[in-house]
């Protein structure tokens, strides 16, 4: 998906990936997760441009989130359940208080989560 403005999308609900997808945009676009985001088996959800606004849960069902770029934040109580991986690479910065934040200044880092209910 592209898009090409000062736009966010905002999921409030589950938002399910089931097959490797790419989120493409302006470096202003938001990605904001009130709700749930799963991540089925073999998939990667990549952000390149969007930055991801985490509050909700990210579940991780075997599958992954890569951020390619821009700056993402993870909000208070926002959390990663299930097991899987999130590539920090180093054009991207993860900030914030919930669970599994970290930065990656300069070389791509991995996030591994746990079984964990969410």
């Amino acid at each position: 998906m592209t898009v090409n403005s000062a736009a966010s999308i905002t999921n409030t609900g589950l938002f399910i990936v089931e097959a490797s997808s790419q989120l493409t945009g302006w470096e202003n676009l938001s990605f904001i997760n009130w709700g749930t985001v799963d991540v089925s088996a073999g998939a990667t959800l990549t952000l390149t441009g969007p930055g991801l606004d985490h509050r909700g849960t990210i579940r991780l069902s075997g599958g992954g989130i890569d951020l390619e770029r821009g700056s993402h934040q993870w909000r208070g109580r926002s959390a990663m359940a299930g097991s899987g991986t999130i590539l920090v690479r180093n054009l991207s910065t993860v900030t914030g208080g919930g669970t599994g934040a970290s930065s990656c200044p300069r070389h791509p880092s991995v996030i591994s989560s746990t079984a964990r209910p969410a």
